[in-house]
């Protein structure tokens, strides 16, 4: 059966999600790389914090989040530093955590002049340049080079305000890199908002053959305008024909389990997603 991951969303990027994954049952955890957000002398330290909590609460698999905010000119000019951390923290991601799987972002976010961040339709991927296109592509292919020397998959998320928010453009990004190690983290809800919209069959579809990761949360419109984000079993977005589909793909990588969000009972929505999760995976096995 896939691997079935609590997001560090839930309990916060520390040992309480390590300990959390070991009480519930969850197979894993997905939470932050060591250094895309530290100096590079302090990644081996948060390596081996990672290491020592992954032992001591028996964790088996863990994928690691590290994005990249290279988009802009500032990231930019910024981006040796940023590619020799990364590198730092690939190599032990593969010798020291036995982790075969990083998600990432090329990003940052691209905000479409006089819009806010949440007019997603209109960001991202619908005001992109050539200069934006290409910066993504030469952050991906360096990624996934790096990546390569260890063995490990990057999977970009479909998030938006980012050049791969809709189904188009990460197809579109993921033919430009052309890198065999490239894969896709398939967050539905995320593509929802920026569509505004249910993601029609076919979309899904064209995405399903290229799938690395799965992130997994809900969302239910509210009438007359915005969203509410919800767990799993519960909103807009059917994960049961979703979950059949990659099983008959022969998917064998991990569901991330993401936190909604801040309101009510966040163990009893772990609890509750991870069930209706399990339950969807045996009802696919052949």
């Amino acid at each position: 059966m896939n691997p079935i991951l609590l997001h560090r969303t839930y309990f916060g990027d520390n040992e309480a999600t390590f300990r959390k994954a070991w009480e519930m049952g969850f197979s894993g955890v997905e939470v932050n790389a060591p250094g895309y957000n530290e100096s590079l002398a302090d990644v081996a330290a948060h390596a081996d914090r990672l290491a020592a909590w992954k032992a001591k609460w028996l964790v088996g698999t863990m994928v690691l989040h590290y994005p990249m905010s290279l988009i802009d000119d500032a990231g930019w000019a910024d981006r040796d530093a940023h590619f020799e951390r990364m590198a730092e923290s690939f190599h032990l991601a593969a010798s020291v955590l036995g982790v075969r799987v990083v998600n990432t972002v090329a990003g940052g976010a691209i905000v479409a002049k006089g819009c806010a961040y949440t007019d997603y339709g209109k960001n991202g991927s619908a005001t992109a340049t050539d200069t934006h296109w290409e910066r993504g592509v030469e952050m991906l292919r360096t990624a996934c080079a790096l990546a390569a020397e260890h063995g490990l998959t990057v999977t970009i998320e479909t998030h938006g305000c980012l050049i791969h928010d809709r189904p188009q453009s990460t197809l579109k990004l993921l033919d430009m890199v052309g890198a065999a190690n490239l894969k896709v983290n398939m967050d539905i809800p995320n593509m929802v908002l920026t569509l505004e919209d249910l993601l029609p069959q076919a979309d899904i579809e064209a995405l399903l053959p290229h799938v690395g990761h799965v992130h997994v949360k809900n969302l239910r419109f509210i009438l007359g305008g915005g969203f509410l984000l919800e767990g799993a079993s519960v909103g807009a977005v059917d994960y049961r024909p979703v979950v059949a589909r990659l099983s008959e793909l022969g998917y064998t990588g991990a569901y991330s389990l993401e936190f909604p969000g801040g309101r009510g009972d966040t163990e009893l929505t772990a609890a509750q997603d991870l069930a209706f999760v399990k339950r969807l995976l045996i009802e696919n096995i052949a």
